[in-house]
């Protein structure tokens, strides 16, 4: 006769954890891993309660609480008949609930992280980082606990998945066996990040083992790994600043053993090259040797025992001797299957692994790495100034010009920066000079040149040429930059006879000429006036005064387009600012685009 053992009825709760009803299953089975959220199947008749998706359950072992599990899925099967309506008369009905639970890790599941960050670095341990991804998650089941480790690794997440594929992967730069734990004892449920502890069960053959199946397998395995990170081509990241110059790490007893076997690494979500190392030595550690899978049918007497060695335990060393064959196991239990645990509560299956990194990297990295492969454009962020400084007025604009590299992937942002300044000039005028002149007329004329200038002008007679007063005359010296004026001072006197009825005066036609001489010019700045305002035209469209705060403004919106809305690549843009009065403009354009870089060396 099987001894009698007291295992506790699950206990269902709704999303907001408050408790339901206790569950009388039919069946239940589960699986317990270590790699990856546990699962756990129920079978329970219809009439029991209102099970739906969403809901939580709490299991039990007959050592306690084996967690809190979420429901995934409810199948139900009807079974209409004469046992039905037998059935309906004290309220039951001939209908089972095939119900599908995951641990509730998976509600970490729910939350992404959209767009690019990066945290931790130089000064920011994991435990910060960690409680900056949990802060993430849409609904606060979890909060962070005990982390055992300091390090100051950095990461980047870019339109990550899922939140909990994050948070298991900051554990891959962590080269020591280390685990996850939960604590359901109080909510929010409590995360743990501790290192694995060499406590062991023991399965022998004759007592609680009936088989043990044993596989090495060497096709995972390598001791030469490349690691390669965020970038493509000749930019991509590698570990080469922090090893040394040596692009790869390499195990020498592995290969001793075993020959070379090497193989790249690529994590392009890495952008620091000490975190991509130490994530590749986690790699390497791990597989450096062949995988070691044992597989173990077999008893689990810890209820009828109550030794702490027949307990079976995921995350636990488990010692497996083999005395008839000369091998002694001792491996990690990865995974603890039971098929029925109300019937048959001590028939388990086992599975020890050599590999810690499957706990961690394996469990994360699949499907993180797909996803983000498709959402990547590999390349490197290229940003530039452009700064520029000029006088402009209302009918001569400042022009700014910037070119768009034919292999930009994308365009980040094109912001520009403005400010007015005083109109500015280099000289403030020149010397006054001396002349001599001869003959009926005079002239004037200004330069601000030191060059000797000669100036020829015509004069008309004056219409009272006897009155003895000065004359003013005027010409634009060839050559001169400015105009500047000569005063002569002179008169002419004629003696008529008159004879009436009449009389004739002729004054012969004459000239004046100013002899070469210079102007030594006085040098300074000359400040002017400051405009008011201006007019912004991007690739000739007219930036509204809205869309600029206090002189910056985004240029995207008015850069040329191709047919299918991008911005022009491979040509130059203009960027005209246009004042209402003289002024001094001094702009900074701030241009950022992601560009492949597939071709060239690396100097």
């Amino acid at each position: 006769m099987k001894e009698m053992i007291d295992i506790r009825l699950p206990r269902l709760m709704d999303m907001n954890l408050n408790e339901i009803t206790r569950i009388l299953p039919e069946k239940l089975s589960y699986e317990l891993t270590l790699m990856e959220p546990s699962t756990a199947t129920l079978v329970m008749n219809r009439s029991e309660a209102a099970v739906t998706v969403g809901q939580f359950m709490e299991l039990y072992e007959t050592y306690g609480s084996i967690g809190i599990y979420r429901i995934e899925k409810v199948a139900t099967t009807y079974k209409p008949g004469l046992w039905d309506r037998i059935l309906q008369a004290v309220g039951l009905r001939e209908a089972t609930l095939t119900v599908t639970l995951r641990h509730a890790i998976c509600t970490l599941e729910d939350g992404i992280i959209f767009g690019y960050h990066e945290y931790g670095g130089t000064g920011v341990n994991l435990q910060s980082v960690l409680t900056a991804l949990i802060a993430m998650q849409p609904t606060p089941y979890w909060r962070l606990g005990t982390v055992d480790y300091a390090t100051q690794y950095q990461y980047s997440f870019e339109n990550e998945s899922n939140l909990l594929d994050a948070i298991l992967s900051t554990a891959e730069p962590i080269a020591d066996e280390h685990r996850w734990t939960f604590d359901f004892t109080a909510s929010p449920w409590t995360l743990n990040l501790i290192t694995a502890s060499d406590d062991y069960c023991e399965m022998r053959m004759n007592r609680n083992a009936d088989t043990v199946k044993v596989d090495v397998d060497r096709s995972q395995m390598v001791n030469r790994i490349y690691p390669l990170g965020y970038g493509e081509g000749v930019n991509q990241l590698t570990i080469a600043t922090v090893n040394g110059g040596v692009k790869y790490l390499e195990d020498t007893a592995s290969q001793a053993a075993w020959g070379i076997v090497a193989l790249p690494y690529p994590d392009t979500t890495i952008t620091d090259a000490a975190t991509l190392r130490a994530v590749a030595q986690a790699q390497l550690d791990a597989r450096k040797e062949p995988t070691i899978t044992v597989s173990i049918t077999g008893a689990d007497l810890s209820a009828l025992t109550d030794e702490s060695l027949d307990r079976l335990t995921v995350g636990r060393m488990c010692r497996t001797p083999l005395p008839d064959y000369g091998v002694t196991v001792l491996e990690r239990i990865v995974s603890v299957r039971k098929t029925d645990v109300y019937r048959d509560n001590a028939r388990a299956q086992i599975t020890l692994a050599n590999r810690n990194a499957d706990s961690v990297a394996e469990m994360a990295s699949a499907a993180r790495k797909a996803m983000i492969g498709e959402l990547y454009s590999q390349g490197a962020t290229n940003q530039y100034a452009v700064h520029f400084a000029d006088n402009a007025d209302a009918s001569n604009p400042a022009e700014l010009s910037f070119y768009v590299d034919e292999n930009a992937v994308h365009i980040n942002s094109v912001a520009c920066r403005f400010k007015l300044q005083a109109f500015r000039g280099y000289s403030k005028g020149a010397a006054s000079g001396g002349g001599s002149t001869s003959g009926g007329g005079g002239a004037s004329s200004t330069s601000t040149s030191s060059v000797e200038r000669t100036a020829t002008v015509a004069v008309s007679t004056p219409t009272d040429p006897a009155d003895g007063s000065s004359m003013l005359y005027t010409g634009n010296a060839n050559g001169l930059v400015g105009l500047h004026s000569h005063i002569y001072s002179h008169k002419h006197s004629v003696v008529a006879y008159v004879t009436i009825p009449g009389v004739t005066l002729t004054v012969p036609s004459h000239t004046h000429s100013t002899p070469n001489h210079s102007h030594d010019p006085v040098l300074g700045i000359y400040k002017g006036g400051t405009a008011t305002g201006v007019t912004v035209k991007v690739d000739g469209n007219i930036v509204p005064s809205g869309a600029i705060s206090g002189g910056q403004f985004d240029a995207i919106p008015y850069l040329s387009k191709d047919a299918d809305g991008k911005i022009t690549r491979g040509t130059w843009h203009d960027i005209e600012i246009t004042p209402n009065a003289n002024t001094r403009i001094v702009a900074d354009l701030h241009v950022k685009t992601f560009i492949r870089s597939i071709t060239g060396g690396n100097y």
